[in-house]
Protein backbone atom coordinates (compact mmCIF):
# COMPACT_ATOMS: atom_id res chain seq x y z
CA UNK A 1 0.00 0.00 0.00
CA UNK A 2 1.30 3.22 -0.57
CA UNK A 3 -0.57 5.58 1.65
CA UNK A 4 -0.31 9.78 2.22
CA UNK A 5 3.15 10.92 1.21
CA UNK A 6 5.83 8.66 1.46
CA UNK A 7 4.34 5.53 3.70
CA UNK A 8 4.10 2.76 2.97
CA UNK A 9 2.54 -0.54 3.78
CA UNK A 10 1.18 -4.03 3.65
CA UNK A 11 -2.44 -5.06 2.99
CA UNK A 12 -4.51 -8.28 3.21
CA UNK A 13 -6.86 -8.81 -0.24
CA UNK A 14 -10.11 -9.33 1.55
CA UNK A 15 -11.75 -9.11 -1.99
CA UNK A 16 -10.71 -8.70 -5.62
CA UNK A 17 -11.36 -4.71 -4.65
CA UNK A 18 -11.24 -4.54 -1.00
CA UNK A 19 -7.94 -4.46 1.25
CA UNK A 20 -7.52 -4.19 4.86
CA UNK A 21 -4.14 -2.13 6.22
CA UNK A 22 -3.15 -0.07 8.71
CA UNK A 23 -4.87 3.27 9.50
CA UNK A 24 -1.35 4.68 9.80
CA UNK A 25 -0.66 4.16 6.53
CA UNK A 26 -3.34 6.38 4.89
CA UNK A 27 -3.48 8.60 8.07
CA UNK A 28 -3.99 12.39 7.00
CA UNK A 29 -5.64 11.32 3.44
CA UNK A 30 -8.50 9.32 1.69
CA UNK A 31 -6.53 7.96 -0.72
CA UNK A 32 -3.95 4.94 -1.50
CA UNK A 33 -2.61 2.61 -4.28
CA UNK A 34 -2.55 -0.56 -4.29
CA UNK A 35 0.87 -2.09 -5.70
CA UNK A 36 1.02 -6.04 -6.40
CA UNK A 37 3.90 -8.41 -8.01
CA UNK A 38 1.27 -9.59 -10.23
CA UNK A 39 0.46 -6.02 -11.66
CA UNK A 40 2.36 -3.85 -13.78
CA UNK A 41 0.46 -0.52 -11.97
CA UNK A 42 -1.14 0.42 -8.81
CA UNK A 43 -4.75 0.20 -7.98
CA UNK A 44 -6.26 3.66 -6.89
CA UNK A 45 -7.98 3.02 -3.75
CA UNK A 46 -10.17 5.46 -1.49
CA UNK A 47 -10.81 4.95 2.03
CA UNK A 48 -14.24 3.00 2.83
CA UNK A 49 -13.67 2.54 6.77
CA UNK A 50 -11.07 3.74 9.37
CA UNK A 51 -10.99 2.92 13.09
CA UNK A 52 -7.21 4.82 14.11
CA UNK A 53 -7.46 3.60 17.69
CA UNK A 54 -7.31 -0.04 16.41
CA UNK A 55 -5.16 1.03 13.57
CA UNK A 56 -7.10 -0.37 10.96
CA UNK A 57 -8.66 0.48 7.78
CA UNK A 58 -10.65 -0.87 4.48
CA UNK A 59 -9.66 0.71 1.22
CA UNK A 60 -11.66 0.20 -1.90
CA UNK A 61 -9.97 -0.50 -5.48
CA UNK A 62 -11.08 1.36 -8.18
CA UNK A 63 -10.63 -1.92 -10.36
CA UNK A 64 -9.67 -5.31 -9.31
CA UNK A 65 -6.57 -5.77 -7.95
CA UNK A 66 -6.84 -9.31 -8.87
CA UNK A 67 -9.04 -11.85 -8.95
CA UNK A 68 -9.39 -13.37 -5.64
CA UNK A 69 -12.17 -15.01 -4.21
CA UNK A 70 -13.76 -13.22 -1.19
CA UNK A 71 -12.41 -13.86 2.11
CA UNK A 72 -15.00 -15.78 4.73
CA UNK A 73 -14.98 -13.99 7.62
CA UNK A 74 -16.12 -15.62 11.01
CA UNK A 75 -15.84 -16.31 14.60
CA UNK A 76 -12.99 -18.76 16.19
CA UNK A 77 -13.74 -19.93 19.94
CA UNK A 78 -10.56 -20.78 21.31
CA UNK A 79 -8.25 -20.47 23.71
CA UNK A 80 -5.01 -21.90 22.27
CA UNK A 81 -2.87 -20.53 19.36
CA UNK A 82 -4.41 -20.94 16.07
CA UNK A 83 -2.24 -23.12 13.68
CA UNK A 84 -0.32 -21.53 10.82
CA UNK A 85 -1.52 -17.99 12.16
CA UNK A 86 1.24 -16.80 13.21
CA UNK A 87 3.88 -14.08 12.63
CA UNK A 88 8.20 -14.93 13.22
CA UNK A 89 8.73 -14.12 16.93
CA UNK A 90 5.13 -13.42 17.78
CA UNK A 91 2.98 -16.53 18.39
CA UNK A 92 -0.96 -15.11 17.71
CA UNK A 93 -3.47 -16.79 20.78
CA UNK A 94 -7.13 -16.33 19.81
CA UNK A 95 -8.94 -15.44 23.12
CA UNK A 96 -11.93 -14.29 22.11
CA UNK A 97 -14.42 -12.52 19.08
CA UNK A 98 -13.39 -9.86 16.86
CA UNK A 99 -15.26 -7.85 14.67
CA UNK A 100 -15.53 -5.25 12.22
CA UNK A 101 -17.58 -2.37 13.82
CA UNK A 102 -18.99 0.06 11.07
CA UNK A 103 -18.07 -1.89 7.87
CA UNK A 104 -21.37 -3.27 6.89
CA UNK A 105 -22.52 -2.82 3.46
CA UNK A 106 -19.35 -2.92 1.99
CA UNK A 107 -19.33 -6.33 0.04
CA UNK A 108 -17.73 -8.10 2.32
CA UNK A 109 -18.06 -12.00 1.56
CA UNK A 110 -19.88 -10.93 -1.70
Amino acid sequence: MLGAGTVQGSGALLTDRLVLTCAHVVRGGSRAAAAHPGRTDHATATVAWIDHGLDAALLLTADPVLPVAPVRLGTLHTGHAVPGCEMPGCRVTVTGEASVRGAEGLGIGR
